[in-house]
């Protein structure tokens, strides 16, 4: 069974995330730790994308989430 593809919307959110990596590269380093934590970061949220996928396939889901809104 091949994974279900991602959808417009996610495709979206990677490419807003890996242009938000190319800006971050473009400043000024105040520490060399924050490249390094920054890129942990993106990394961490493209999981998190790319998790999606696979959990609706599975129908692993959350139910009753407000579709993500911290509140």
């Amino acid at each position: 069974m091949s994974e279900p593809p991602l959808t417009r919307e996610e495709q979206r959110v990677l490419k807003l995330l890996a242009e938000s990596w190319e800006a971050f590269r473009e400043l000024p380093v105040q520490h060399p730790a924050h490249v390094h934590e920054f890129a942990q970061a993106i990394r961490t949220a493209q999981r998190l994308v790319m998790v999606r996928p696979t959990a609706r396939g599975t129908g692993t889901q959350e139910v009753g989430t407000s579709r993500g809104r911290i509140t």
